[in-house]
């Protein structure tokens, strides 16, 4: 295994550990009944982890925690399932930019600068 890929992988356990980190704290201090500003605080930190995709992701999953929960009644915010949902669909959204897409976009980018470069040298246009 290569660094890159040593460090890469480091990244994705450590961004992993601190989301699922992150999810377990709200869930604990839900479990205490202290929910106030609770999904706010989550929001934030899976925010800040998932930037700037969290952005589409909090849209996302404030619009379908609001339905789902006005739909049943009671504050999503300070349900149990609206913190896992919240923290689902920013996790999701999170992983795929920093772990998915961005990966493939570099590779895409490095398989056309050495192919320039091979075609440069060979006096191919």
């Amino acid at each position: 295994m290569r660094q890159s890929e040593i460090a890469a992988r480091a990244v994705r356990e450590l961004w992993v550990g601190l989301a699922v980190g992150a999810l377990c704290v709200a869930l604990y201090e839900h479990s205490m009944g202290r929910t106030d500003e609770l999904g706010i605080a989550l929001g934030w930190i899976m925010a800040f982890l998932s930037f700037p995709a969290s952005l589409l992701g909090g849209v996302i999953g404030g619009g379908l925690g609001w339905v789902i929960f006005k739909l049943g009644g009671g504050s999503w915010m300070e349900d149990v399932w609206g913190l896992v949902l919240l923290w689902l669909v920013m996790f999701a959204v999170g992983y795929l930019q920093w772990f998915v897409i961005i990966p493939s976009l570099a590779s895409r980018m490095r398989e056309r600068r050495t192919g320039r470069a091979a075609s440069s040298t060979t006096g191919e246009r």
